[in-house]
């Protein structure tokens, strides 16, 4: 728990407080952490893995939002817990996941009272609506090839471990799409298909 930015300004009731009441846990790949329209009663603070958060649309198609991880938390979780109100979106484990449920109670003492805390928390809302509004303006403006150059790009990697239906996941679409934009892709010499991976040339 030592390694998010807040905890090394805590006081000492406060570390007792978040140590005491804090449920260490280890999710698998897959699981789903909350569904869309539950009330969450825990906030993870994720130390190993990542999650990835997306929305239902009318015609049942998923949009992603964003993904978290290692020393980060959820906003969407975060906003349920404290307000009682539903989950706007979906989270789920893209990886196996460890991490630390802290009570809503305990939360609520650290936003009255840690100015640390609450700087943390101010800095999530911040980057998640970076990031959120950089996913509009990508849906709204950007073609679906280079939304999927930019987000193998992402990777920092030639050679990208990912399945079609994987990257159509992530972007919202369907994986016949994604197969038919990547093999134009691969005719333009942007990337090479092998099973199970993609190469990035350019």
């Amino acid at each position: 728990m030592e390694q998010f930015d807040f905890f090394s300004e805590l006081d000492e009731k406060e570390l007792e407080i978040l140590k005491s009441k804090s449920k260490y846990v280890e999710i698998s790949k897959g699981t789903i952490l909350f569904y869309e329209g539950d009330i969450c009663k825990d906030i993870l603070y994720l130390i190993d893995g990542n999650v990835k958060l997306s929305i239902s649309t009318a015609r049942s198609d998923e949009i992603p939002l964003y993904d978290f991880c290692q020393g980060e938390q959820c906003i969407v979780n975060i906003a349920s817990t404290l307000s009682e109100t539903k989950a706007v979106a979906t989270a789920e484990a893209s990886s196996d996941i460890k991490g630390w449920l802290i009570p809503k109670e305990v939360i609520q003492e650290l936003m009255i009272h840690s100015p640390a805390y609450q700087k943390f928390i101010f800095s999530l809302f911040t980057i998640r609506f970076s990031a959120l509004t950089t996913l509009v303006e990508d849906i709204k403006f950007k073609r679906l090839d280079s939304r999927i150059l930019d987000f193998l790009h992402s990777y920092k990697s030639k050679i990208v471990k990912i399945t079609h239906e994987e990257i159509a996941n992530h972007l919202g679409t369907s994986r016949v799409v994604i197969s038919r934009v990547l093999k134009d892709l691969k005719d333009k010499q942007y990337i090479e298909l092998k099973r199970g991976k993609i190469v990035v040339l350019k």
